[in-house]
């Protein structure tokens, strides 16, 4: 069926399917309980009130699958994009996944991970933090998505969890990070998974690291594992360095070695290994950037576990993107359709927003009614654009209309010509009436395909600037995310 064709059907059933998500969601909300608010995060290190979730009961095993993931926010249709996430997440029987950038209402109602768990019935764990408002002026975008933070995705049964604020710096970076901690079983076995996402300034990067060092030790648990993108840059490992030895070297900047805290010196009680290295020791693993340019170059997402407590299997990466663009090339292509349909309609209800598309096209695209295209000349602007305007919309409708009914039409026809056989040499007055209009009946078929050809025909020359829009996507859009998922096999010792 061409990209016409699914775009009209999808609108007779999207009425339907947002009834549906919206009772999912609120289901969501009832059984999570609300998104913390970031004005309710608690002190340095104190514990929230336990979450217990429910866990089904199989045979745990005695080994451990987990991942680290950066989500890219809602870039480039989340909706096609989870479904690939979901995927390399199930086909790889990863247990724990720890996420960052993941983005949810400013109503605290819906996040990115029920997308997922939707999708995943097996992970009946979620956590989630909101880490800062993306934007606050009602202007600027569409609403939805307004909060990004952290988040755990689980199989296993989830005990408890608390968050740690971590101190925010004097840099650029105005997000207040923190490590979201869950006490998690497994095999009976109850380990600590930790996920943050550490500054980008690099002086803040060190505070980071000493809070985390901080919390580890007063935590004192045995078993420990942090998933997180740690924003490493690879001339600047001092960080690291200091999660996993607790020390910094000489050479390390002197902001660095200022902060160092009275409270710790020397080498902490436990020991710290980084999964990548020690499975693949000769490979540096990159994870960032996974987009065309400037490709793959520095190794930000990082999974540290314990020792003693745990020992490494293996290490590996995916979501490189070939597969994806292969897999759902054409599911990218209906939904630039249909964001360009659900752009419409907004401007024909007068919601015109500075940009049209609910993320950020880069370098090198341009927002045209709701999708990133590549740089072109034209008459719009990012807030509005005539090849979306209300008149089009409902130019567009009024041949969505026709062709419905051509294809109703259709097949009525359809069935009348099917049915003559069975008819036989019964002599009812039905099927008597049927002989006699099946002759009028073939030229009404004729005339009904000819109409459907003839509409596809026009539609493809009178939208032939909208379908350009459609073809016209960046190289980004063909990846999963800009970053790579590491998993780690891990063993209990």
């Amino acid at each position: 069926m061409t990209s016409f064709g699914r775009l009209m059907i999808f609108n007779l059933l999207e009425f339907m399917h947002f009834h549906a998500v919206l009772h999912f969601a609120e289901g969501i909300a009832n059984r999570h309980g609300q998104i913390v608010n970031e004005s309710s995060l608690p002190p340095f290190g104190e514990r929230h009130p336990g979450m217990r979730l429910l866990a089904q009961n199989v045979d745990e095993p005695s080994d451990l699958t987990v991942a680290t993931y950066n989500i890219w926010n809602i870039m480039f249709h989340w909706e096609v994009r989870k479904i690939h996430i979901a995927d390399m997440i199930e086909a790889h029987g990863i247990d724990v996944v720890g996420f960052q950038e993941v983005r949810a209402n400013m109503d605290n109602s819906h996040n990115q991970l029920h997308d997922l768990q939707e999708r995943l019935p097996k992970y009946k764990s979620l956590l989630y933090h909101p880490n800062r408002v993306v934007r606050q002026k009602q202007e600027e975008r569409p609403p939805g998505w307004e909060l990004e933070g952290i988040g755990i995705l689980s199989k296993h049964r989830i005990l408890s969890y608390h968050v740690v604020n971590l101190t925010m710096g004097t840099g650029k970076d105005r997000t207040q990070r923190s490590v979201l901690s869950a006490q998690i079983m497994v095999n009976g076995h109850e380990i600590s998974v930790m996920v943050t996402h550490f500054s980008y300034d690099t002086n803040d990067q060190c505070e980071n690291a000493w809070d985390v060092l901080k919390y580890l030790h007063s935590a004192r648990a045995e078993k420990m594992i942090i998933l997180g993108d740690f924003n490493v840059y690879n001339e600047y490992h001092w960080p690291m360095e200091l999660l996993l030895t607790g020390n910094m070297d000489h050479q390390a900047p002197s902001f660095c070695q200022r902060i160092q805290k009275p409270w710790f010196h020397g080498r902490p009680d436990y020991e710290f290994v980084d999964t990548w290295v020690e499975a693949n020791p000769r490979n540096p693993g990159f994870t960032f950037s996974n987009m065309p340019q400037p490709g793959l170059h520095s190794r930000p997402d990082r999974i540290l576990v314990s020792k003693p407590g745990f020992r490494i299997e293996s290490a590996f990466k995916l979501g490189r993107g070939w597969d994806y663009r292969r897999d759902y090339s054409n599911h990218l292509r209906l939904a630039r359709l249909h964001a360009i349909y659900k752009s419409a309609q907004k401007q024909a209800e007068g919601n015109i927003y500075e940009s049209s598309c609910y993320w950020d096209c880069g370098p090198n695209g341009i927002c045209r009614c709701g999708i990133c295209v590549t740089k072109r000349d034209d008459d719009c602007d990012e807030s509005y654009c005539s090849f979306c305007g209300p008149a089009r919309l409902r130019y567009f409708q009024f041949l969505q209309f026709l062709y419905i009914s051509a294809l109703l039409a259709l097949l009525f026809s359809l069935g009348v010509c099917i049915s003559r056989p069975l008819c036989g040499n019964t002599k009812s007055a039905f099927c008597k009436k049927l002989q006699r209009s099946i002759v009028t009946n073939k030229y009404f078929l004729l005339l009904t395909a000819l109409a459907i050809i003839f509409l596809y025909i026009y539609f493809k020359w009178t939208y032939s600037d909208v379908l350009q829009l459609v073809d016209a996507q960046i190289a980004e859009e063909l990846y999963p995310s800009d970053h790579m998922m590491v998993v780690a096999r891990i063993i209990f010792e």
